[in-house]
């Protein structure tokens, strides 16, 4: 059997297309499932929606250990109530193909944890221009085929999407183990990993999974900010590295455009500009259809942006902000 889990908080717009699309891939699979909702302190018509939705169980969270993280609290709450040999854990905003658990299934016939992290949905030009380079940024210093090396030390894993054992995620204390941990997918993938365990990572474009992060400009830069820190080991020279390199190189193409359309040799402009466009598109294919060297740009201020924004909260703030809730956090 397998148990999904997905914890709620004031979702009232990515309810229903999350459970509906988790239901027909759970049938598809041909294996017998449960889905757990567990709402935690919705102040929305989530509760309302859950109760109406059928065919689900709900746990409601109205209080939690102060020290404990929200999200990390309630997929502790749904795994303890599971009856599952295999727990799936999703967010809200995540979207499944009908065949996708069906596609995932086989994987944990040679590893313990499989996460995937999901396409990522930009219906922005300020999130197409982030998104992808914060993805090139973390695929940079967590290689999937390190993380799914059992030799490597390298490890990681995307909360979005993760599928496990029931014995392994009990074993390592799962969640409970984590509980005021900011980066909870991380720190359990790391637990299962040096535990003697295997981790795999996948890429959702391989597996019909997909997922919009942020509804606004708003979320999306307190998201990241509350993330990158962590992300980072704490070592902020290696975004801010990354970033300048990156915006560096965005702005030399533009000077040259610039320099060159300033002096009317059109045709050598025209060439700069569409070299610098291959360029970009070729360097973030794997993580954006579509980007250009002004994507690249705003991207690298913004990434610059976040990081510092990220290493400001938790050094002189003592935490992080997200939905509404200071989170105390440990350099």
């Amino acid at each position: 059997m397998i148990s999904a889990i997905i914890p709620f908080r004031n979702e009232e717009k990515n309810l229903i297309g999350v459970l509906e699309s988790l239901k027909k891939s759970l049938s598809s699979s041909g294996e017998d499932y449960e889905i757990i909702a567990v709402d935690d302190g919705s102040t929305d018509r989530t509760p309302e929606i859950l109760k109406n939705f059928g065919e689900i169980k709900v746990i409601r969270i109205d209080k939690k250990s102060e020290s404990a993280v929200g999200k990390n609290f309630a997929l502790w709450l749904g795994a303890k109530a599971s009856r599952g040999e295999i727990l799936l854990f999703l967010d809200a905003d995540v979207r499944l193909e009908e065949g996708s658990i069906k596609k995932v299934l086989p994987i944990l016939n040679s590893y313990d944890l499989v996460s995937i992290s999901p396409k990522q949905i930009n219906d922005s030009p300020l999130s197409a221009s982030l998104q992808p380079f914060v993805f090139k940024f973390l695929s940079s210093i967590y290689e999937p085929r390190k993380i799914s090396d059992p030799k490597s030390k390298v490890v990681a894993a995307n909360g979005q999407f993760i599928m496990i054992k029931r014995e392994v995620y009990f074993k390592v204390c799962g969640h409970k183990a984590v509980i005021s941990k900011v980066l909870e997918d991380v720190e359990l993938a790391r637990n299962v990993k040096y535990s003697g365990f295997k981790v795999f990572l996948g890429n959702g474009k391989d597996y019909g999974i997909k997922c919009r992060m942020y509804d606004n400009f708003k979320d999306m830069l307190d998201g990241w900010s509350k993330n990158l820190y962590f992300l980072s080991f704490g070592k902020i020279y290696l975004p801010l590295t990354f970033g300048l390199m990156h915006l560096f190189e965005a702005l030399a193409f533009l000077f040259l455009i610039l320099y060159f359309a300033g002096v009317r040799d059109y045709g050598l402009a025209s060439g700069v500009f569409l070299l610098s466009n291959l360029y970009t598109f070729y360097t973030f294919r794997n993580h954006q259809e579509f980007y250009t060297i002004f994507h690249l740009l705003v991207g690298s201020i913004l990434f610059i942006f976040v990081s510092l924004r990220s290493w400001y909260w938790v050094k002189f703030k003592g935490g992080v902000y997200w939905r509404g809730r200071f989170i105390k956090v440990r350099p």
